[in-house]
């Protein structure tokens, strides 16, 4: 036994010297043992609240960055104006060519899977023909134009992004809706080689539809292909010139910079 005015020895270099001396002794001792419940070792180091690291392949468990720039450049087709019926004509409808779709805006990711996005840009046309038939005479006309026809969309989307894999930095499947406000714009300078200033524009409620592919080419920078459908209501150029819906399709190149 001590002595009454002894210092106890702290309990823990007790606990010390005594796993020292059993070890030693017993190299196949229960502390060298595979089946001891907890590791002492980790629980001492380890705090906690410490959480171990996802594999790669668990998938992305966090948003890197919130804000974003968007831009994207691609070819479109718009379905011929078609104007409807009046005094002067019936049947009236402008011819497009082939032309060409910009757009710029500025996204936000709400989750890791959904962002929000408001966007302008440009859809050009160069206007080849008009046609229809004159009411007075009942005679049909088909005349070659030198014009163009520009649209300006205003919109708000909402994008949904898929991971093709469970790879952090996986492609994603692309796929997003949104509705706004389009202004058109014709400028006619000739018909039929016959010198023609004239213009018009409207406005109309736009809604539209994307689906693409997003590849991870740089720590914030994002590079895409995408299909894009934009429809509107029917557009009021003025008195004895209210045209039908537009519809327009564009394959466009797509551009994403993370902030």
């Amino acid at each position: 036994m001590f002595p009454h005015n002894s210092k106890k020895l702290p309990i823990q270099l007790l606990i010390a010297v005594a796993c020292t001396k059993a070890a030693q002794a017993d190299s196949m001792s229960f502390l060298s043992s595979d089946t001891l419940p907890l590791n002492l070792t980790q629980v001492i180091a380890v705090p906690a609240n410490t959480q171990a690291t996802p594999p790669s392949g668990a998938g992305r468990t966090s948003i890197s960055h919130d804000l974003y720039l968007m831009g994207d450049v691609g070819v479109e087709i718009t379905q011929d104006v078609k104007f409807k019926n009046t005094t002067d004509f019936s049947g009236a409808q402008f011819g497009l060519d082939t032309g060409m779709r910009f757009d710029l805006g500025v996204g936000c990711d709400i989750t890791n899977f959904f962002a929000i996005e408001a966007t302008t840009g440009l859809i050009w046309n160069s206007i080849s023909t008009i046609s229809g038939t004159l009411t007075s005479s009942n005679t049909p006309f088909n005349f070659n134009i030198d014009g163009n026809l520009y649209n300006v969309p205003i919109m708000f989307n909402g994008k949904f992004r898929i991971p093709i894999t469970k790879e952090l930095n996986s492609p994603e499947i692309v796929v997003g809706a949104g509705i706004g406000t389009l202004w058109s714009q014709v400028d006619i300078d000739s018909i039929a080689g016959i010198s023609n200033s004239s213009s018009g524009s409207a406005w109309a409620f736009a809604y539209q539809a994307t689906v693409g592919v997003d590849w991870k080419i740089g720590s914030r920078l994002h590079l895409g292909v995408a299909y894009a459908f934009l429809g509107t209501t029917q557009l009021n150029f003025g008195a004895d010139s209210t045209a039908n819906a537009l519809y327009t399709n564009s394959i466009l190149a797509t551009l994403r910079y993370e902030f």
